[in-house]
């Protein structure tokens, strides 16, 4: 990590960092662009908005996914780019979409702007396909944690894509759900170890492989599936059973470490 230098500004009230978060298709590009665009013909003050080099949608600008609301941006690689073009200039407010894709350092920045007297208004994923908090690149910080740095936040969900006999779900979704699509234009779910990073939309897009592409939906809590090759979850069984692991290991505890090497084995075989 290293530290941002904003230049001298006049002293006034503290930034407000802003956030939109939720799953594919939530209306989160959408929610931005209103932001902004309110923001744009009500104050006559200098803003920017940046989107990251691997949000390859739209060149040059944020748009949703059905390509109908755009706004010029400005693609950066790193979390320094950004630093680099709002040192030159007094901005009041920087947008950034697609915020999940930034290295780590992002949250760095983010808190340094209200002490320059910057907004912020971020928008990304909050979760991966797995349905955990989307990791930050190249460091230990999930978007859970950028999330805890910002002031307000708003949740959008989607129309759950579960159908059955016809019929669409239609309930409130807040997980993203990634398919492959197959060569008969069949859909399968991608397995849990697939890569965690790649873009596009509900029409479908071409991963690294080439043979490969993805469709991604949303769904609700009540239809989200455990994926093929994902760590068990927690049941009462499993938590009796660590109910009881706990108890042995303390009236283990006075006996050698072999003994309790020996239970904790037991328990992992089961």
């Amino acid at each position: 990590m290293f530290d941002f230098i904003f230049p001298q500004r006049r002293k006034r009230r503290r930034g407000i960092i802003q956030g939109i978060y939720g799953p594919m298709g939530a209306g989160k590009t959408d929610e931005l662009i209103r932001i902004v665009s309110r923001y744009k013909h009500g104050i006559s003050e200098k803003f920017i908005v940046f989107t990251p080099k691997l949000n390859y949608r739209e060149a040059g600008c944020i748009a949703t996914h059905d390509r109908r609301t755009r706004l010029d941006a400005v693609t950066v690689d790193k979390v320094s780019d950004i630093l680099n073009l709002v040192e030159r200039a007094k901005y009041s407010l920087i947008a950034i979409d697609e915020i999940h894709f930034f290295h780590g350092e992002i949250i760095d920045f983010l808190l340094a702007c209200p002490i320059e007297h910057t907004d912020v208004i971020w928008a990304g994923l909050d979760k991966d396909f797995r349905g955990l908090a989307f990791p930050l690149i190249g460091s230990d910080y999930t978007m859970r944690d950028l999330i805890g740095i910002t002031d307000f936040c708003i949740q959008k969900t989607a129309l759950c894509d579960y159908q059955k006999n016809g019929t669409n779900c239609l309930a409130p979704a807040i997980y993203s759900v990634r398919f492959i699509k197959e060569q008969n234009n069949r859909l399968t779910l991608a397995p849990y170890d697939d890569t965690t990073i790649a873009v596009g939309g509900k029409e479908g897009y071409a991963s690294d492989k080439e043979e490969v592409t993805y469709v991604y939906g949303a769904l609700c809590p009540k239809h989200t599936p455990i994926l093929k090759g994902s760590p068990s979850r927690l049941s009462f069984r499993l938590l009796r059973s660590k109910e009881n692991l706990n108890k042995r290991i303390h009236d283990g505890l006075h006996r050698d470490g072999k003994r309790l090497a020996e239970i904790l084995d037991e328990f992992h075989k089961n």
